[in-house]
């Protein structure tokens, strides 16, 4: 199978082409490889696929959003940490330098 995941950020867009679970391909910008299932997780208007499946629409994070202000946290910084967990199954610190560099507490 052919999973292509997309984060859309504030400035930049960037996506993970995945055959079998495993990375085959990176790239950024708005031109996407063929793949069967899209997934996004977006902060910001964007051209993308259709059929594309939405973190937080579509898809549950696999971490609860605990924040003090919950619409305050996007969903880039939600499939992060979604990611870091099922990898660690633990707890831990993520941190994204983007636009701004943020901390997240998992």
């Amino acid at each position: 199978m052919r999973l292509l995941a997309i984060d859309v950020g504030n400035t930049r867009t960037h996506h993970g082409l995945f055959i079998d679970h495993r990375l085959v391909q990176t790239g950024h910008g708005g031109s996407f490889p063929k793949a069967d299932v899209v997934v996004a997780a977006k902060v910001a208007p964007a051209k993308l696929p259709q059929g594309t499946l939405f973190l937080g629409r579509d898809i549950p994070p696999l971490t609860p959003n605990r924040a003090r202000q919950p619409g305050s946290v996007g969903m880039d910084r939600l499939a992060q940490t979604s990611g870091a967990w099922a990898r660690a199954h633990r707890p831990l610190v993520t941190v994204s330098v983007g636009t701004a560099v943020t901390l997240n507490f998992v």
